[in-house]
């Protein structure tokens, strides 16, 4: 078969399988990179899956998408054809893709997958119990309850008291300008939270878990994210003087690396003009904040609520 290099975004910065995947689908669809990273944000949205997760995610996609699994014998139309972790748009005998065929094992086979077949996917959905600890608090704002590789927008969740879509599209809009196909990438993450206004600090210590940094920490104010263990991020919170880890799983015991702070400028602005979401008195808004106390404007009167208890009981709408 003829081969013939093209990608439908030139600038990406990581030639991975998942990346020709979507550059494949995207040639058959004739479709330009946006569109193409709009439909994998899509994804992650309607199965909650995480952005490290390339091999579910392109299951997902290709379910997403109407593209099936097919025997490749004798076929000559337009298809998507992998060869062991490579992709490429097949389109009337010529490969169009970013990786030479020639350079790759000899020995394996293509599989083809065609528009317009259904598959059924399965997808194991990992649970966790409510296990919740006087240092860690459970909290999973997944929005299918999955217990993923989507750390990041856990802590961005959790950090910004925003919903799990939103941290997600925030990701996304960041990774998309700095031509990243992977949203949990360092760059990515760090570059959402100073525009958030957090500040990156080193390591308290050469060795401390993150039980022991949450004791560090208490004169500190506001919500912290911390790099914790391998590959993972964490928010923690202030609840009642202590500092809580808001996470799907408990990482206390986890290393504690560099953490994130609000700029002292955020700080100060507390929570104000923030919109309060009650389970009792629906929506309302801060107009003050004294210490641990915020005055809240609801539809039919104002309230004098504890903010530790606003924090764990209401939502907070940035």
């Amino acid at each position: 078969m003829k081969y013939i290099y093209k990608t439908i975004c030139p600038k990406i910065k990581e030639e991975s399988s998942f990346f020709e995947c979507l550059n494949a689908i995207g040639i058959l669809e004739n479709c330009k990179w946006k569109t193409m990273f709009d439909s994998y944000i899509d994804v992650l949205h309607k199965y909650g899956n995480g952005p490290s997760e390339d091999e579910k995610n392109k299951k997902c996609l290709l379910k997403e998408m109407g593209y099936s699994f097919h025997d490749p014998k004798d076929y000559k139309g337009y298809a998507l054809l992998k060869r062991g972790s490579h992709y490429y748009a097949f389109v009337h005998g010529i490969l169009y893709g970013i990786i030479n065929p020639e350079y790759l094992d000899p020995f394996e086979e293509y599989e083809m997958y065609i528009k317009d077949f259904h598959y059924d996917y399965q997808y194991n959905i990992l649970k966790h119990e409510n296990t919740s600890t006087s240092t860690f608090q459970y909290s999973n704002p997944n929005p299918n309850g999955n217990l993923s590789e989507d750390c990041s927008i856990r802590a961005i969740s959790h950090s910004l008291n925003i919903n799990w879509h939103e941290a997600l599209d925030q990701i996304a809009i960041v990774a998309y300008k700095m031509n990243r196909i992977h949203l949990n990438h360092i760059e990515v993450i760090e570059k959402v939270l100073e525009i958030n206004h957090f500040i990156k600090h080193k390591p308290l210590a050469n060795v401390l878990n993150v039980y022991q940094f949450s004791k560090k920490i208490k004169d500190l104010q506001g919500p912290v994210l911390l790099y914790t263990g391998k590959n993972h991020i964490t928010c923690l919170k202030k609840i009642n003087g202590e500092y809580k880890i808001y996470d799907a799983w408990d990482c206390s015991r986890e290393r504690a690396y560099a953490y994130f702070t609000l700029e002292k400028e955020e700080m100060e602005k507390g929570y104000l003009d923030r919109i309060v979401i009650h389970p009792v008195y629906k929506e309302g808004i801060i107009y003050k904040q004294e210490g641990n106390k915020v005055y809240v404007s609801f539809e039919d009167q104002d309230r004098i609520l504890g903010l530790s208890w606003v924090l764990e009981h209401c939502d907070i709408i940035k």
